[in-house]
């Protein structure tokens, strides 16, 4: 259900500020991100409506890659108890991160990285890696495709994506579903807004 106010708004059980909040403003006259993080995308709406509709698992070990403003990994620390890593590779959102995850009594931790810098020690005990919004160029395909691989080599048990449905993304889907190693499926919301995508899930 979605809740509005003048300038915010709470859906999936996380609060959210608008563009026109004084905080956000303050935030972008300081801190400006400059790899796409400088708004929540669409698909973090996606991924975070797939976690509640599916019965998300509680408690477990998370990384938000490509988190942007954080807030697919702050509605899991928020409604499942999960301990959230998000990972950008623009140290300019965290700040956007923060003030999100302060706003919903929540903690996160920030680490900046790309995703060809995430070594296998990055996924030690970590159960599930999620991302939205990230595979936008082609030349990301096999960037992400030896990520994940390295991911659930090092024991990452279930990796989750979500994307309005990019060339790329559907690359990058038909790989693992050609393995047998993952399903890539349509998925829609209504709240906050009517969104239409796609959800790669890989693993268990």
């Amino acid at each position: 259900m979605l809740k509005t106010r003048e300038k915010d708004y709470t859906c999936n059980g996380i609060k959210v500020l608008r563009s026109s909040h004084r905080s956000i403003r303050e935030l972008k006259r300081i801190h400006k991100p400059s790899i796409h993080g400088f708004r929540i995308w669409p698909s973090s709406w996606l991924l975070m409506d797939y976690f509640i509709r599916s019965r998300f698992s509680s408690q477990l070990n998370i990384i938000d890659i490509g988190c942007g403003w954080g807030i697919a990994g702050i509605c899991c620390v928020k409604n499942f108890d999960s301990v959230v890593t998000c990972i950008d590779s623009d140290s300019a959102v965290f700040p956007y991160v923060h003030l999100h995850a302060g706003i919903n009594d929540v903690r996160v931790k920030t680490i900046e990285a790309d995703f060809s810098d995430l070594s296998c020690k990055y996924f030690k005990n970590i159960d599930v890696m999620i991302g939205s919004d990230i595979c936008f160029w082609d030349d990301m395909v096999d960037t992400l495709k030896e990520m994940m691989i390295r991911a659930l080599d090092s024991g990452v048990k279930t990796i989750v994506f979500a994307d309005p449905g990019r060339p790329s993304f559907e690359m990058l889907g038909e790989y693992f579903q050609n393995k047998g190693m993952g399903d890539i499926i349509n998925w829609d919301i209504s709240q906050p807004y009517s969104i239409q995508g796609r959800i790669l899930k890989v693993g268990i």
